[in-house]
């Protein structure tokens, strides 16, 4: 029963994710869904409780599938310095990956403004964070132990790591820059922090 009700909500999110691209967040109903899927709307509400647990639980499945693929990258057996380097580059070409296939939700973020959509949405974004700075520390602590780069306090340095980049976060988010001359500037940020990480012995 489990299964078949976990089958259900990805019919039910997948059919949501593709109504938000054709109609926009404000333009789509359960209603529009129940159309889409032939599941009763009754059957939906049981599922979800109300449109804005539809929207989180989609917004969750998009983050953590986008986790995933960041940490695939984290998995790379390279040296710490180009793993590090990979790493950032890949989480922008992913983000903008999502956004092609989620332009539904990337207009919701558009029209909510960043801070708007963090707090909204906290639970999903916080999760990104969280999941990224982890990630972050696990390749800066493999470079303390092979003497690449050094730091006191690794979970410090992994979150100023990542604030570094905010601003092409929000570049990318709210204002369709386009990737490649964002990751130029993206890499010359990279090299500048990649100079005080460097082990000076």
């Amino acid at each position: 029963m489990e299964s078949i009700d976990s089958h259900r909500k990805e019919i039910i999110m997948d059919a949501f994710i593709r109504l938000l691209g054709r109609f926009g967040i404000d333009k789509t109903t359960i209603q529009d869904v129940a159309k889409e899927t032939g599941i009763g709307v009754g059957i939906i509400y049981q599922e979800f409780s109300n449109r804005d647990a539809l929207v989180k639980a989609c917004l969750i499945r998009i983050s953590r599938s986008f986790i995933s693929g960041c940490a695939h990258i984290a998995e790379q057996d390279v040296p710490p310095e180009q793993l590090l380097h990979c790493f950032i580059q890949q989480v922008f070409i992913q983000m903008s990956k999502f956004i092609q296939e989620n332009r539904g939700f990337h207009q919701f973020v558009k029209e909510k403004g960043f801070l708007g959509f963090y707090r909204s949405q906290a639970a999903p974004a916080d999760e990104i964070k969280q999941e990224l700075l982890s990630l972050i520390s696990r390749i800066l602590e493999r470079g303390v132990r092979d003497g690449v780069f050094a730091m006191e306090d690794v979970p410090k340095t992994a979150n100023l790591f990542l604030e570094a980049f905010n601003i092409y976060f929000v570049q990318l988010i709210l204002s369709n820059r386009n990737l490649d001359e964002l990751l130029t500037d993206v890499e010359a940020m990279y090299r500048l922090l990649l100079h005080g990480l460097k082990s000076r012995t």
